[in-house]
């Protein structure tokens, strides 16, 4: 039975958890109030900064206003002729994208002028939009499929390699290593282990004694069964015969109920 004192330090114990934790409570919303403080300090510097930048803003604005009245109109942009790298338009009335005269025309990788895609294409035409070559096959318009072309065929060094066929590769003087099988190996010093049958030749020229060979499925579960000792393994010899014959003296109840059911039926 529990005494006055362990109910008292149960006490105890459940106070300083509850302190702990309203102080740990009291900690984050401090913190949640300072980290909103710097937030709101940070809103009004970003707004002060603002306020400065849209009074130098009109500022300007005026004062180019002003300069603008006293020298009288400039003429259009229509009228003033193009020189030197100003951008224009002439080349794509209808797009309005500005181009420089004196840019060179974009290409592929492969050197290629890269086609610009005409405005009356038809959707089943197959011309080409882009051309990506050689990192990838053309974009074309529609549902045109692109074929590749042939590939070029091997060299005569890599058709003289060998085994160059499946049945070949697979088949040959050595037999295929199974992935379950490990072998009993014994150590100089006595200490024994088991290591996969891939890796018996290593073994063997470290001159460790070779045992039997077995197949072990399933690794895990073998050495779980290997780490017990004699007295689990009779434990669980017992208790797997136990299960059996309360398995067993089920089914064979079951069985006479079954019977009775149907003699009493017969005599019904």
């Amino acid at each position: 039975m529990a005494t006055h004192q362990d109910h008292e330090k149960e006490q105890r114990e459940r106070d300083a958890k509850e302190k702990e934790a309203r102080e740990k409570a009291e900690k984050e919303r401090e913190a949640r109030e300072a980290k909103a403080e710097k937030a709101e300090a940070r809103e009004e510097r970003a707004s002060a900064e603002r306020q400065e930048r849209d009074e130098s803003t009109t500022s300007q604005t005026s004062t180019a206003t002003t300069r603008t009245s006293e020298n009288g109109p400039k003429a259009s942009p229509a009228q003033q002729p193009p020189s030197g790298n100003k951008p224009t338009s002439e080349s794509h009335p209808t797009q309005g994208h500005p181009t420089f005269p004196n840019q060179p025309k974009p290409t592929t990788t492969s050197g290629e002028p890269i086609a610009k895609p005409s405005e009356k294409l038809d959707p089943k035409s197959g011309d080409m939009l882009v051309d990506p070559r050689p990192t990838a096959p053309p974009i074309v318009q529609g549902n045109a499929e692109y074929v590749f072309p042939p590939a070029a065929p091997s060299s005569d060094e890599v058709l003289a390699i060998e085994p160059n066929l499946y049945e070949d590769a697979v088949d040959g003087p050595d037999e295929q290593i199974s992935q379950i099988t490990y072998v009993h190996w014994t150590r100089p010093d006595g200490g024994d282990f088991i290591a996969p049958l891939s890796t018996a030749e290593v073994y063997e020229r470290k001159g460790y004694k070779r045992g039997e060979d077995e197949d072990i499925p399933d690794l895990v579960a073998y050495m779980a069964e290997n780490a017990k000792s004699d007295e689990q393994r009779e434990r669980d010899k017992v208790s797997k015969e136990r299960i059996e014959q309360h398995d067993r003296d089920r089914r064979e109840l079951l069985q006479q109920q079954q019977n009775r059911r149907r003699e009493q039926a017969r005599a019904g």
